[in-house]
């Protein structure tokens, strides 16, 4: 796969890490918005690729790699601000649709490293899940929002190289996170019924 990669032109190879950064089959039309190029070239290049065996057409229309590891592969050879890029478009192509998939705008969001706006992201994504009736795809959301909850330091720990005798600010108790209802109960959230009668 990188040597099929290698040999492929400008116009193929920014089609390949639109598709690759995008993570589903997608159109022409939101390849077009996410690599920047005009419907033209996209064709070209979606020509190309599939001629290589690169990208295939797994429903009509919609463009995808024929394997998750070729995708990774392709996805590991973007530099990191062309996949920046990328990322940033396909968020701002995603919320011009309606409805917004907020789950791909989520996953988009924490690709580019945004922790202040991935939990929000993820949060509106896992209401909508459970909108549709996706309580599984909700409960994974609640997971990640939790692990990243656990990851981030506390108010307290302060910077690096703080001194002893500077005064620490007292660590907050951050609040319980909301629950959904989902086919396996989430850890360390709190029901509305018990926030109201609490």
């Amino acid at each position: 796969m990188t040597e099929r990669l290698a040999g492929l032109g400008g116009q193929a190879r920014t089609v390949t890490e639109a598709v690759a950064v995008l993570d589903e089959p997608v159109s022409e039309e939101l390849i077009a918005e996410v690599a920047a190029l005009s419907a033209e070239q996209v064709s070209a290049g979606l020509v190309e690729a599939l001629r290589a065996a690169v990208l295939d057409e797994p429903a009509p229309a919609r463009y995808a790699f024929r394997r998750e590891t070729a995708r990774q592969v392709a996805y590991r050879r973007i530099p990191g601000p062309t996949r920046s890029a990328l990322h940033r478009r396909a968020v701002e192509a995603l919320r011009a649709r309606e409805p917004q998939p907020l789950a791909r705008i989520a996953a988009h969001t924490r690709a580019l490293g945004d922790r202040n706006a991935w939990p929000q992201a993820a949060e509106a994504a896992a209401e909508q899940a459970v909108e549709q009736g996706d309580t599984a795809a909700a409960g994974s959301l609640l997971r990640e929002l939790l692990a990243e909850a656990d990851l981030t330091p506390s108010a307290g720990d302060g910077p690096p190289g703080r001194s002893p005798d500077s005064p620490r600010t007292p660590p907050t108790t951050p609040p319980a996170p909301r629950c959904w209802p989902t086919s396996s109960p989430t850890p360390g959230c709190r029901s509305p019924t018990a926030a109201r009668s609490g």
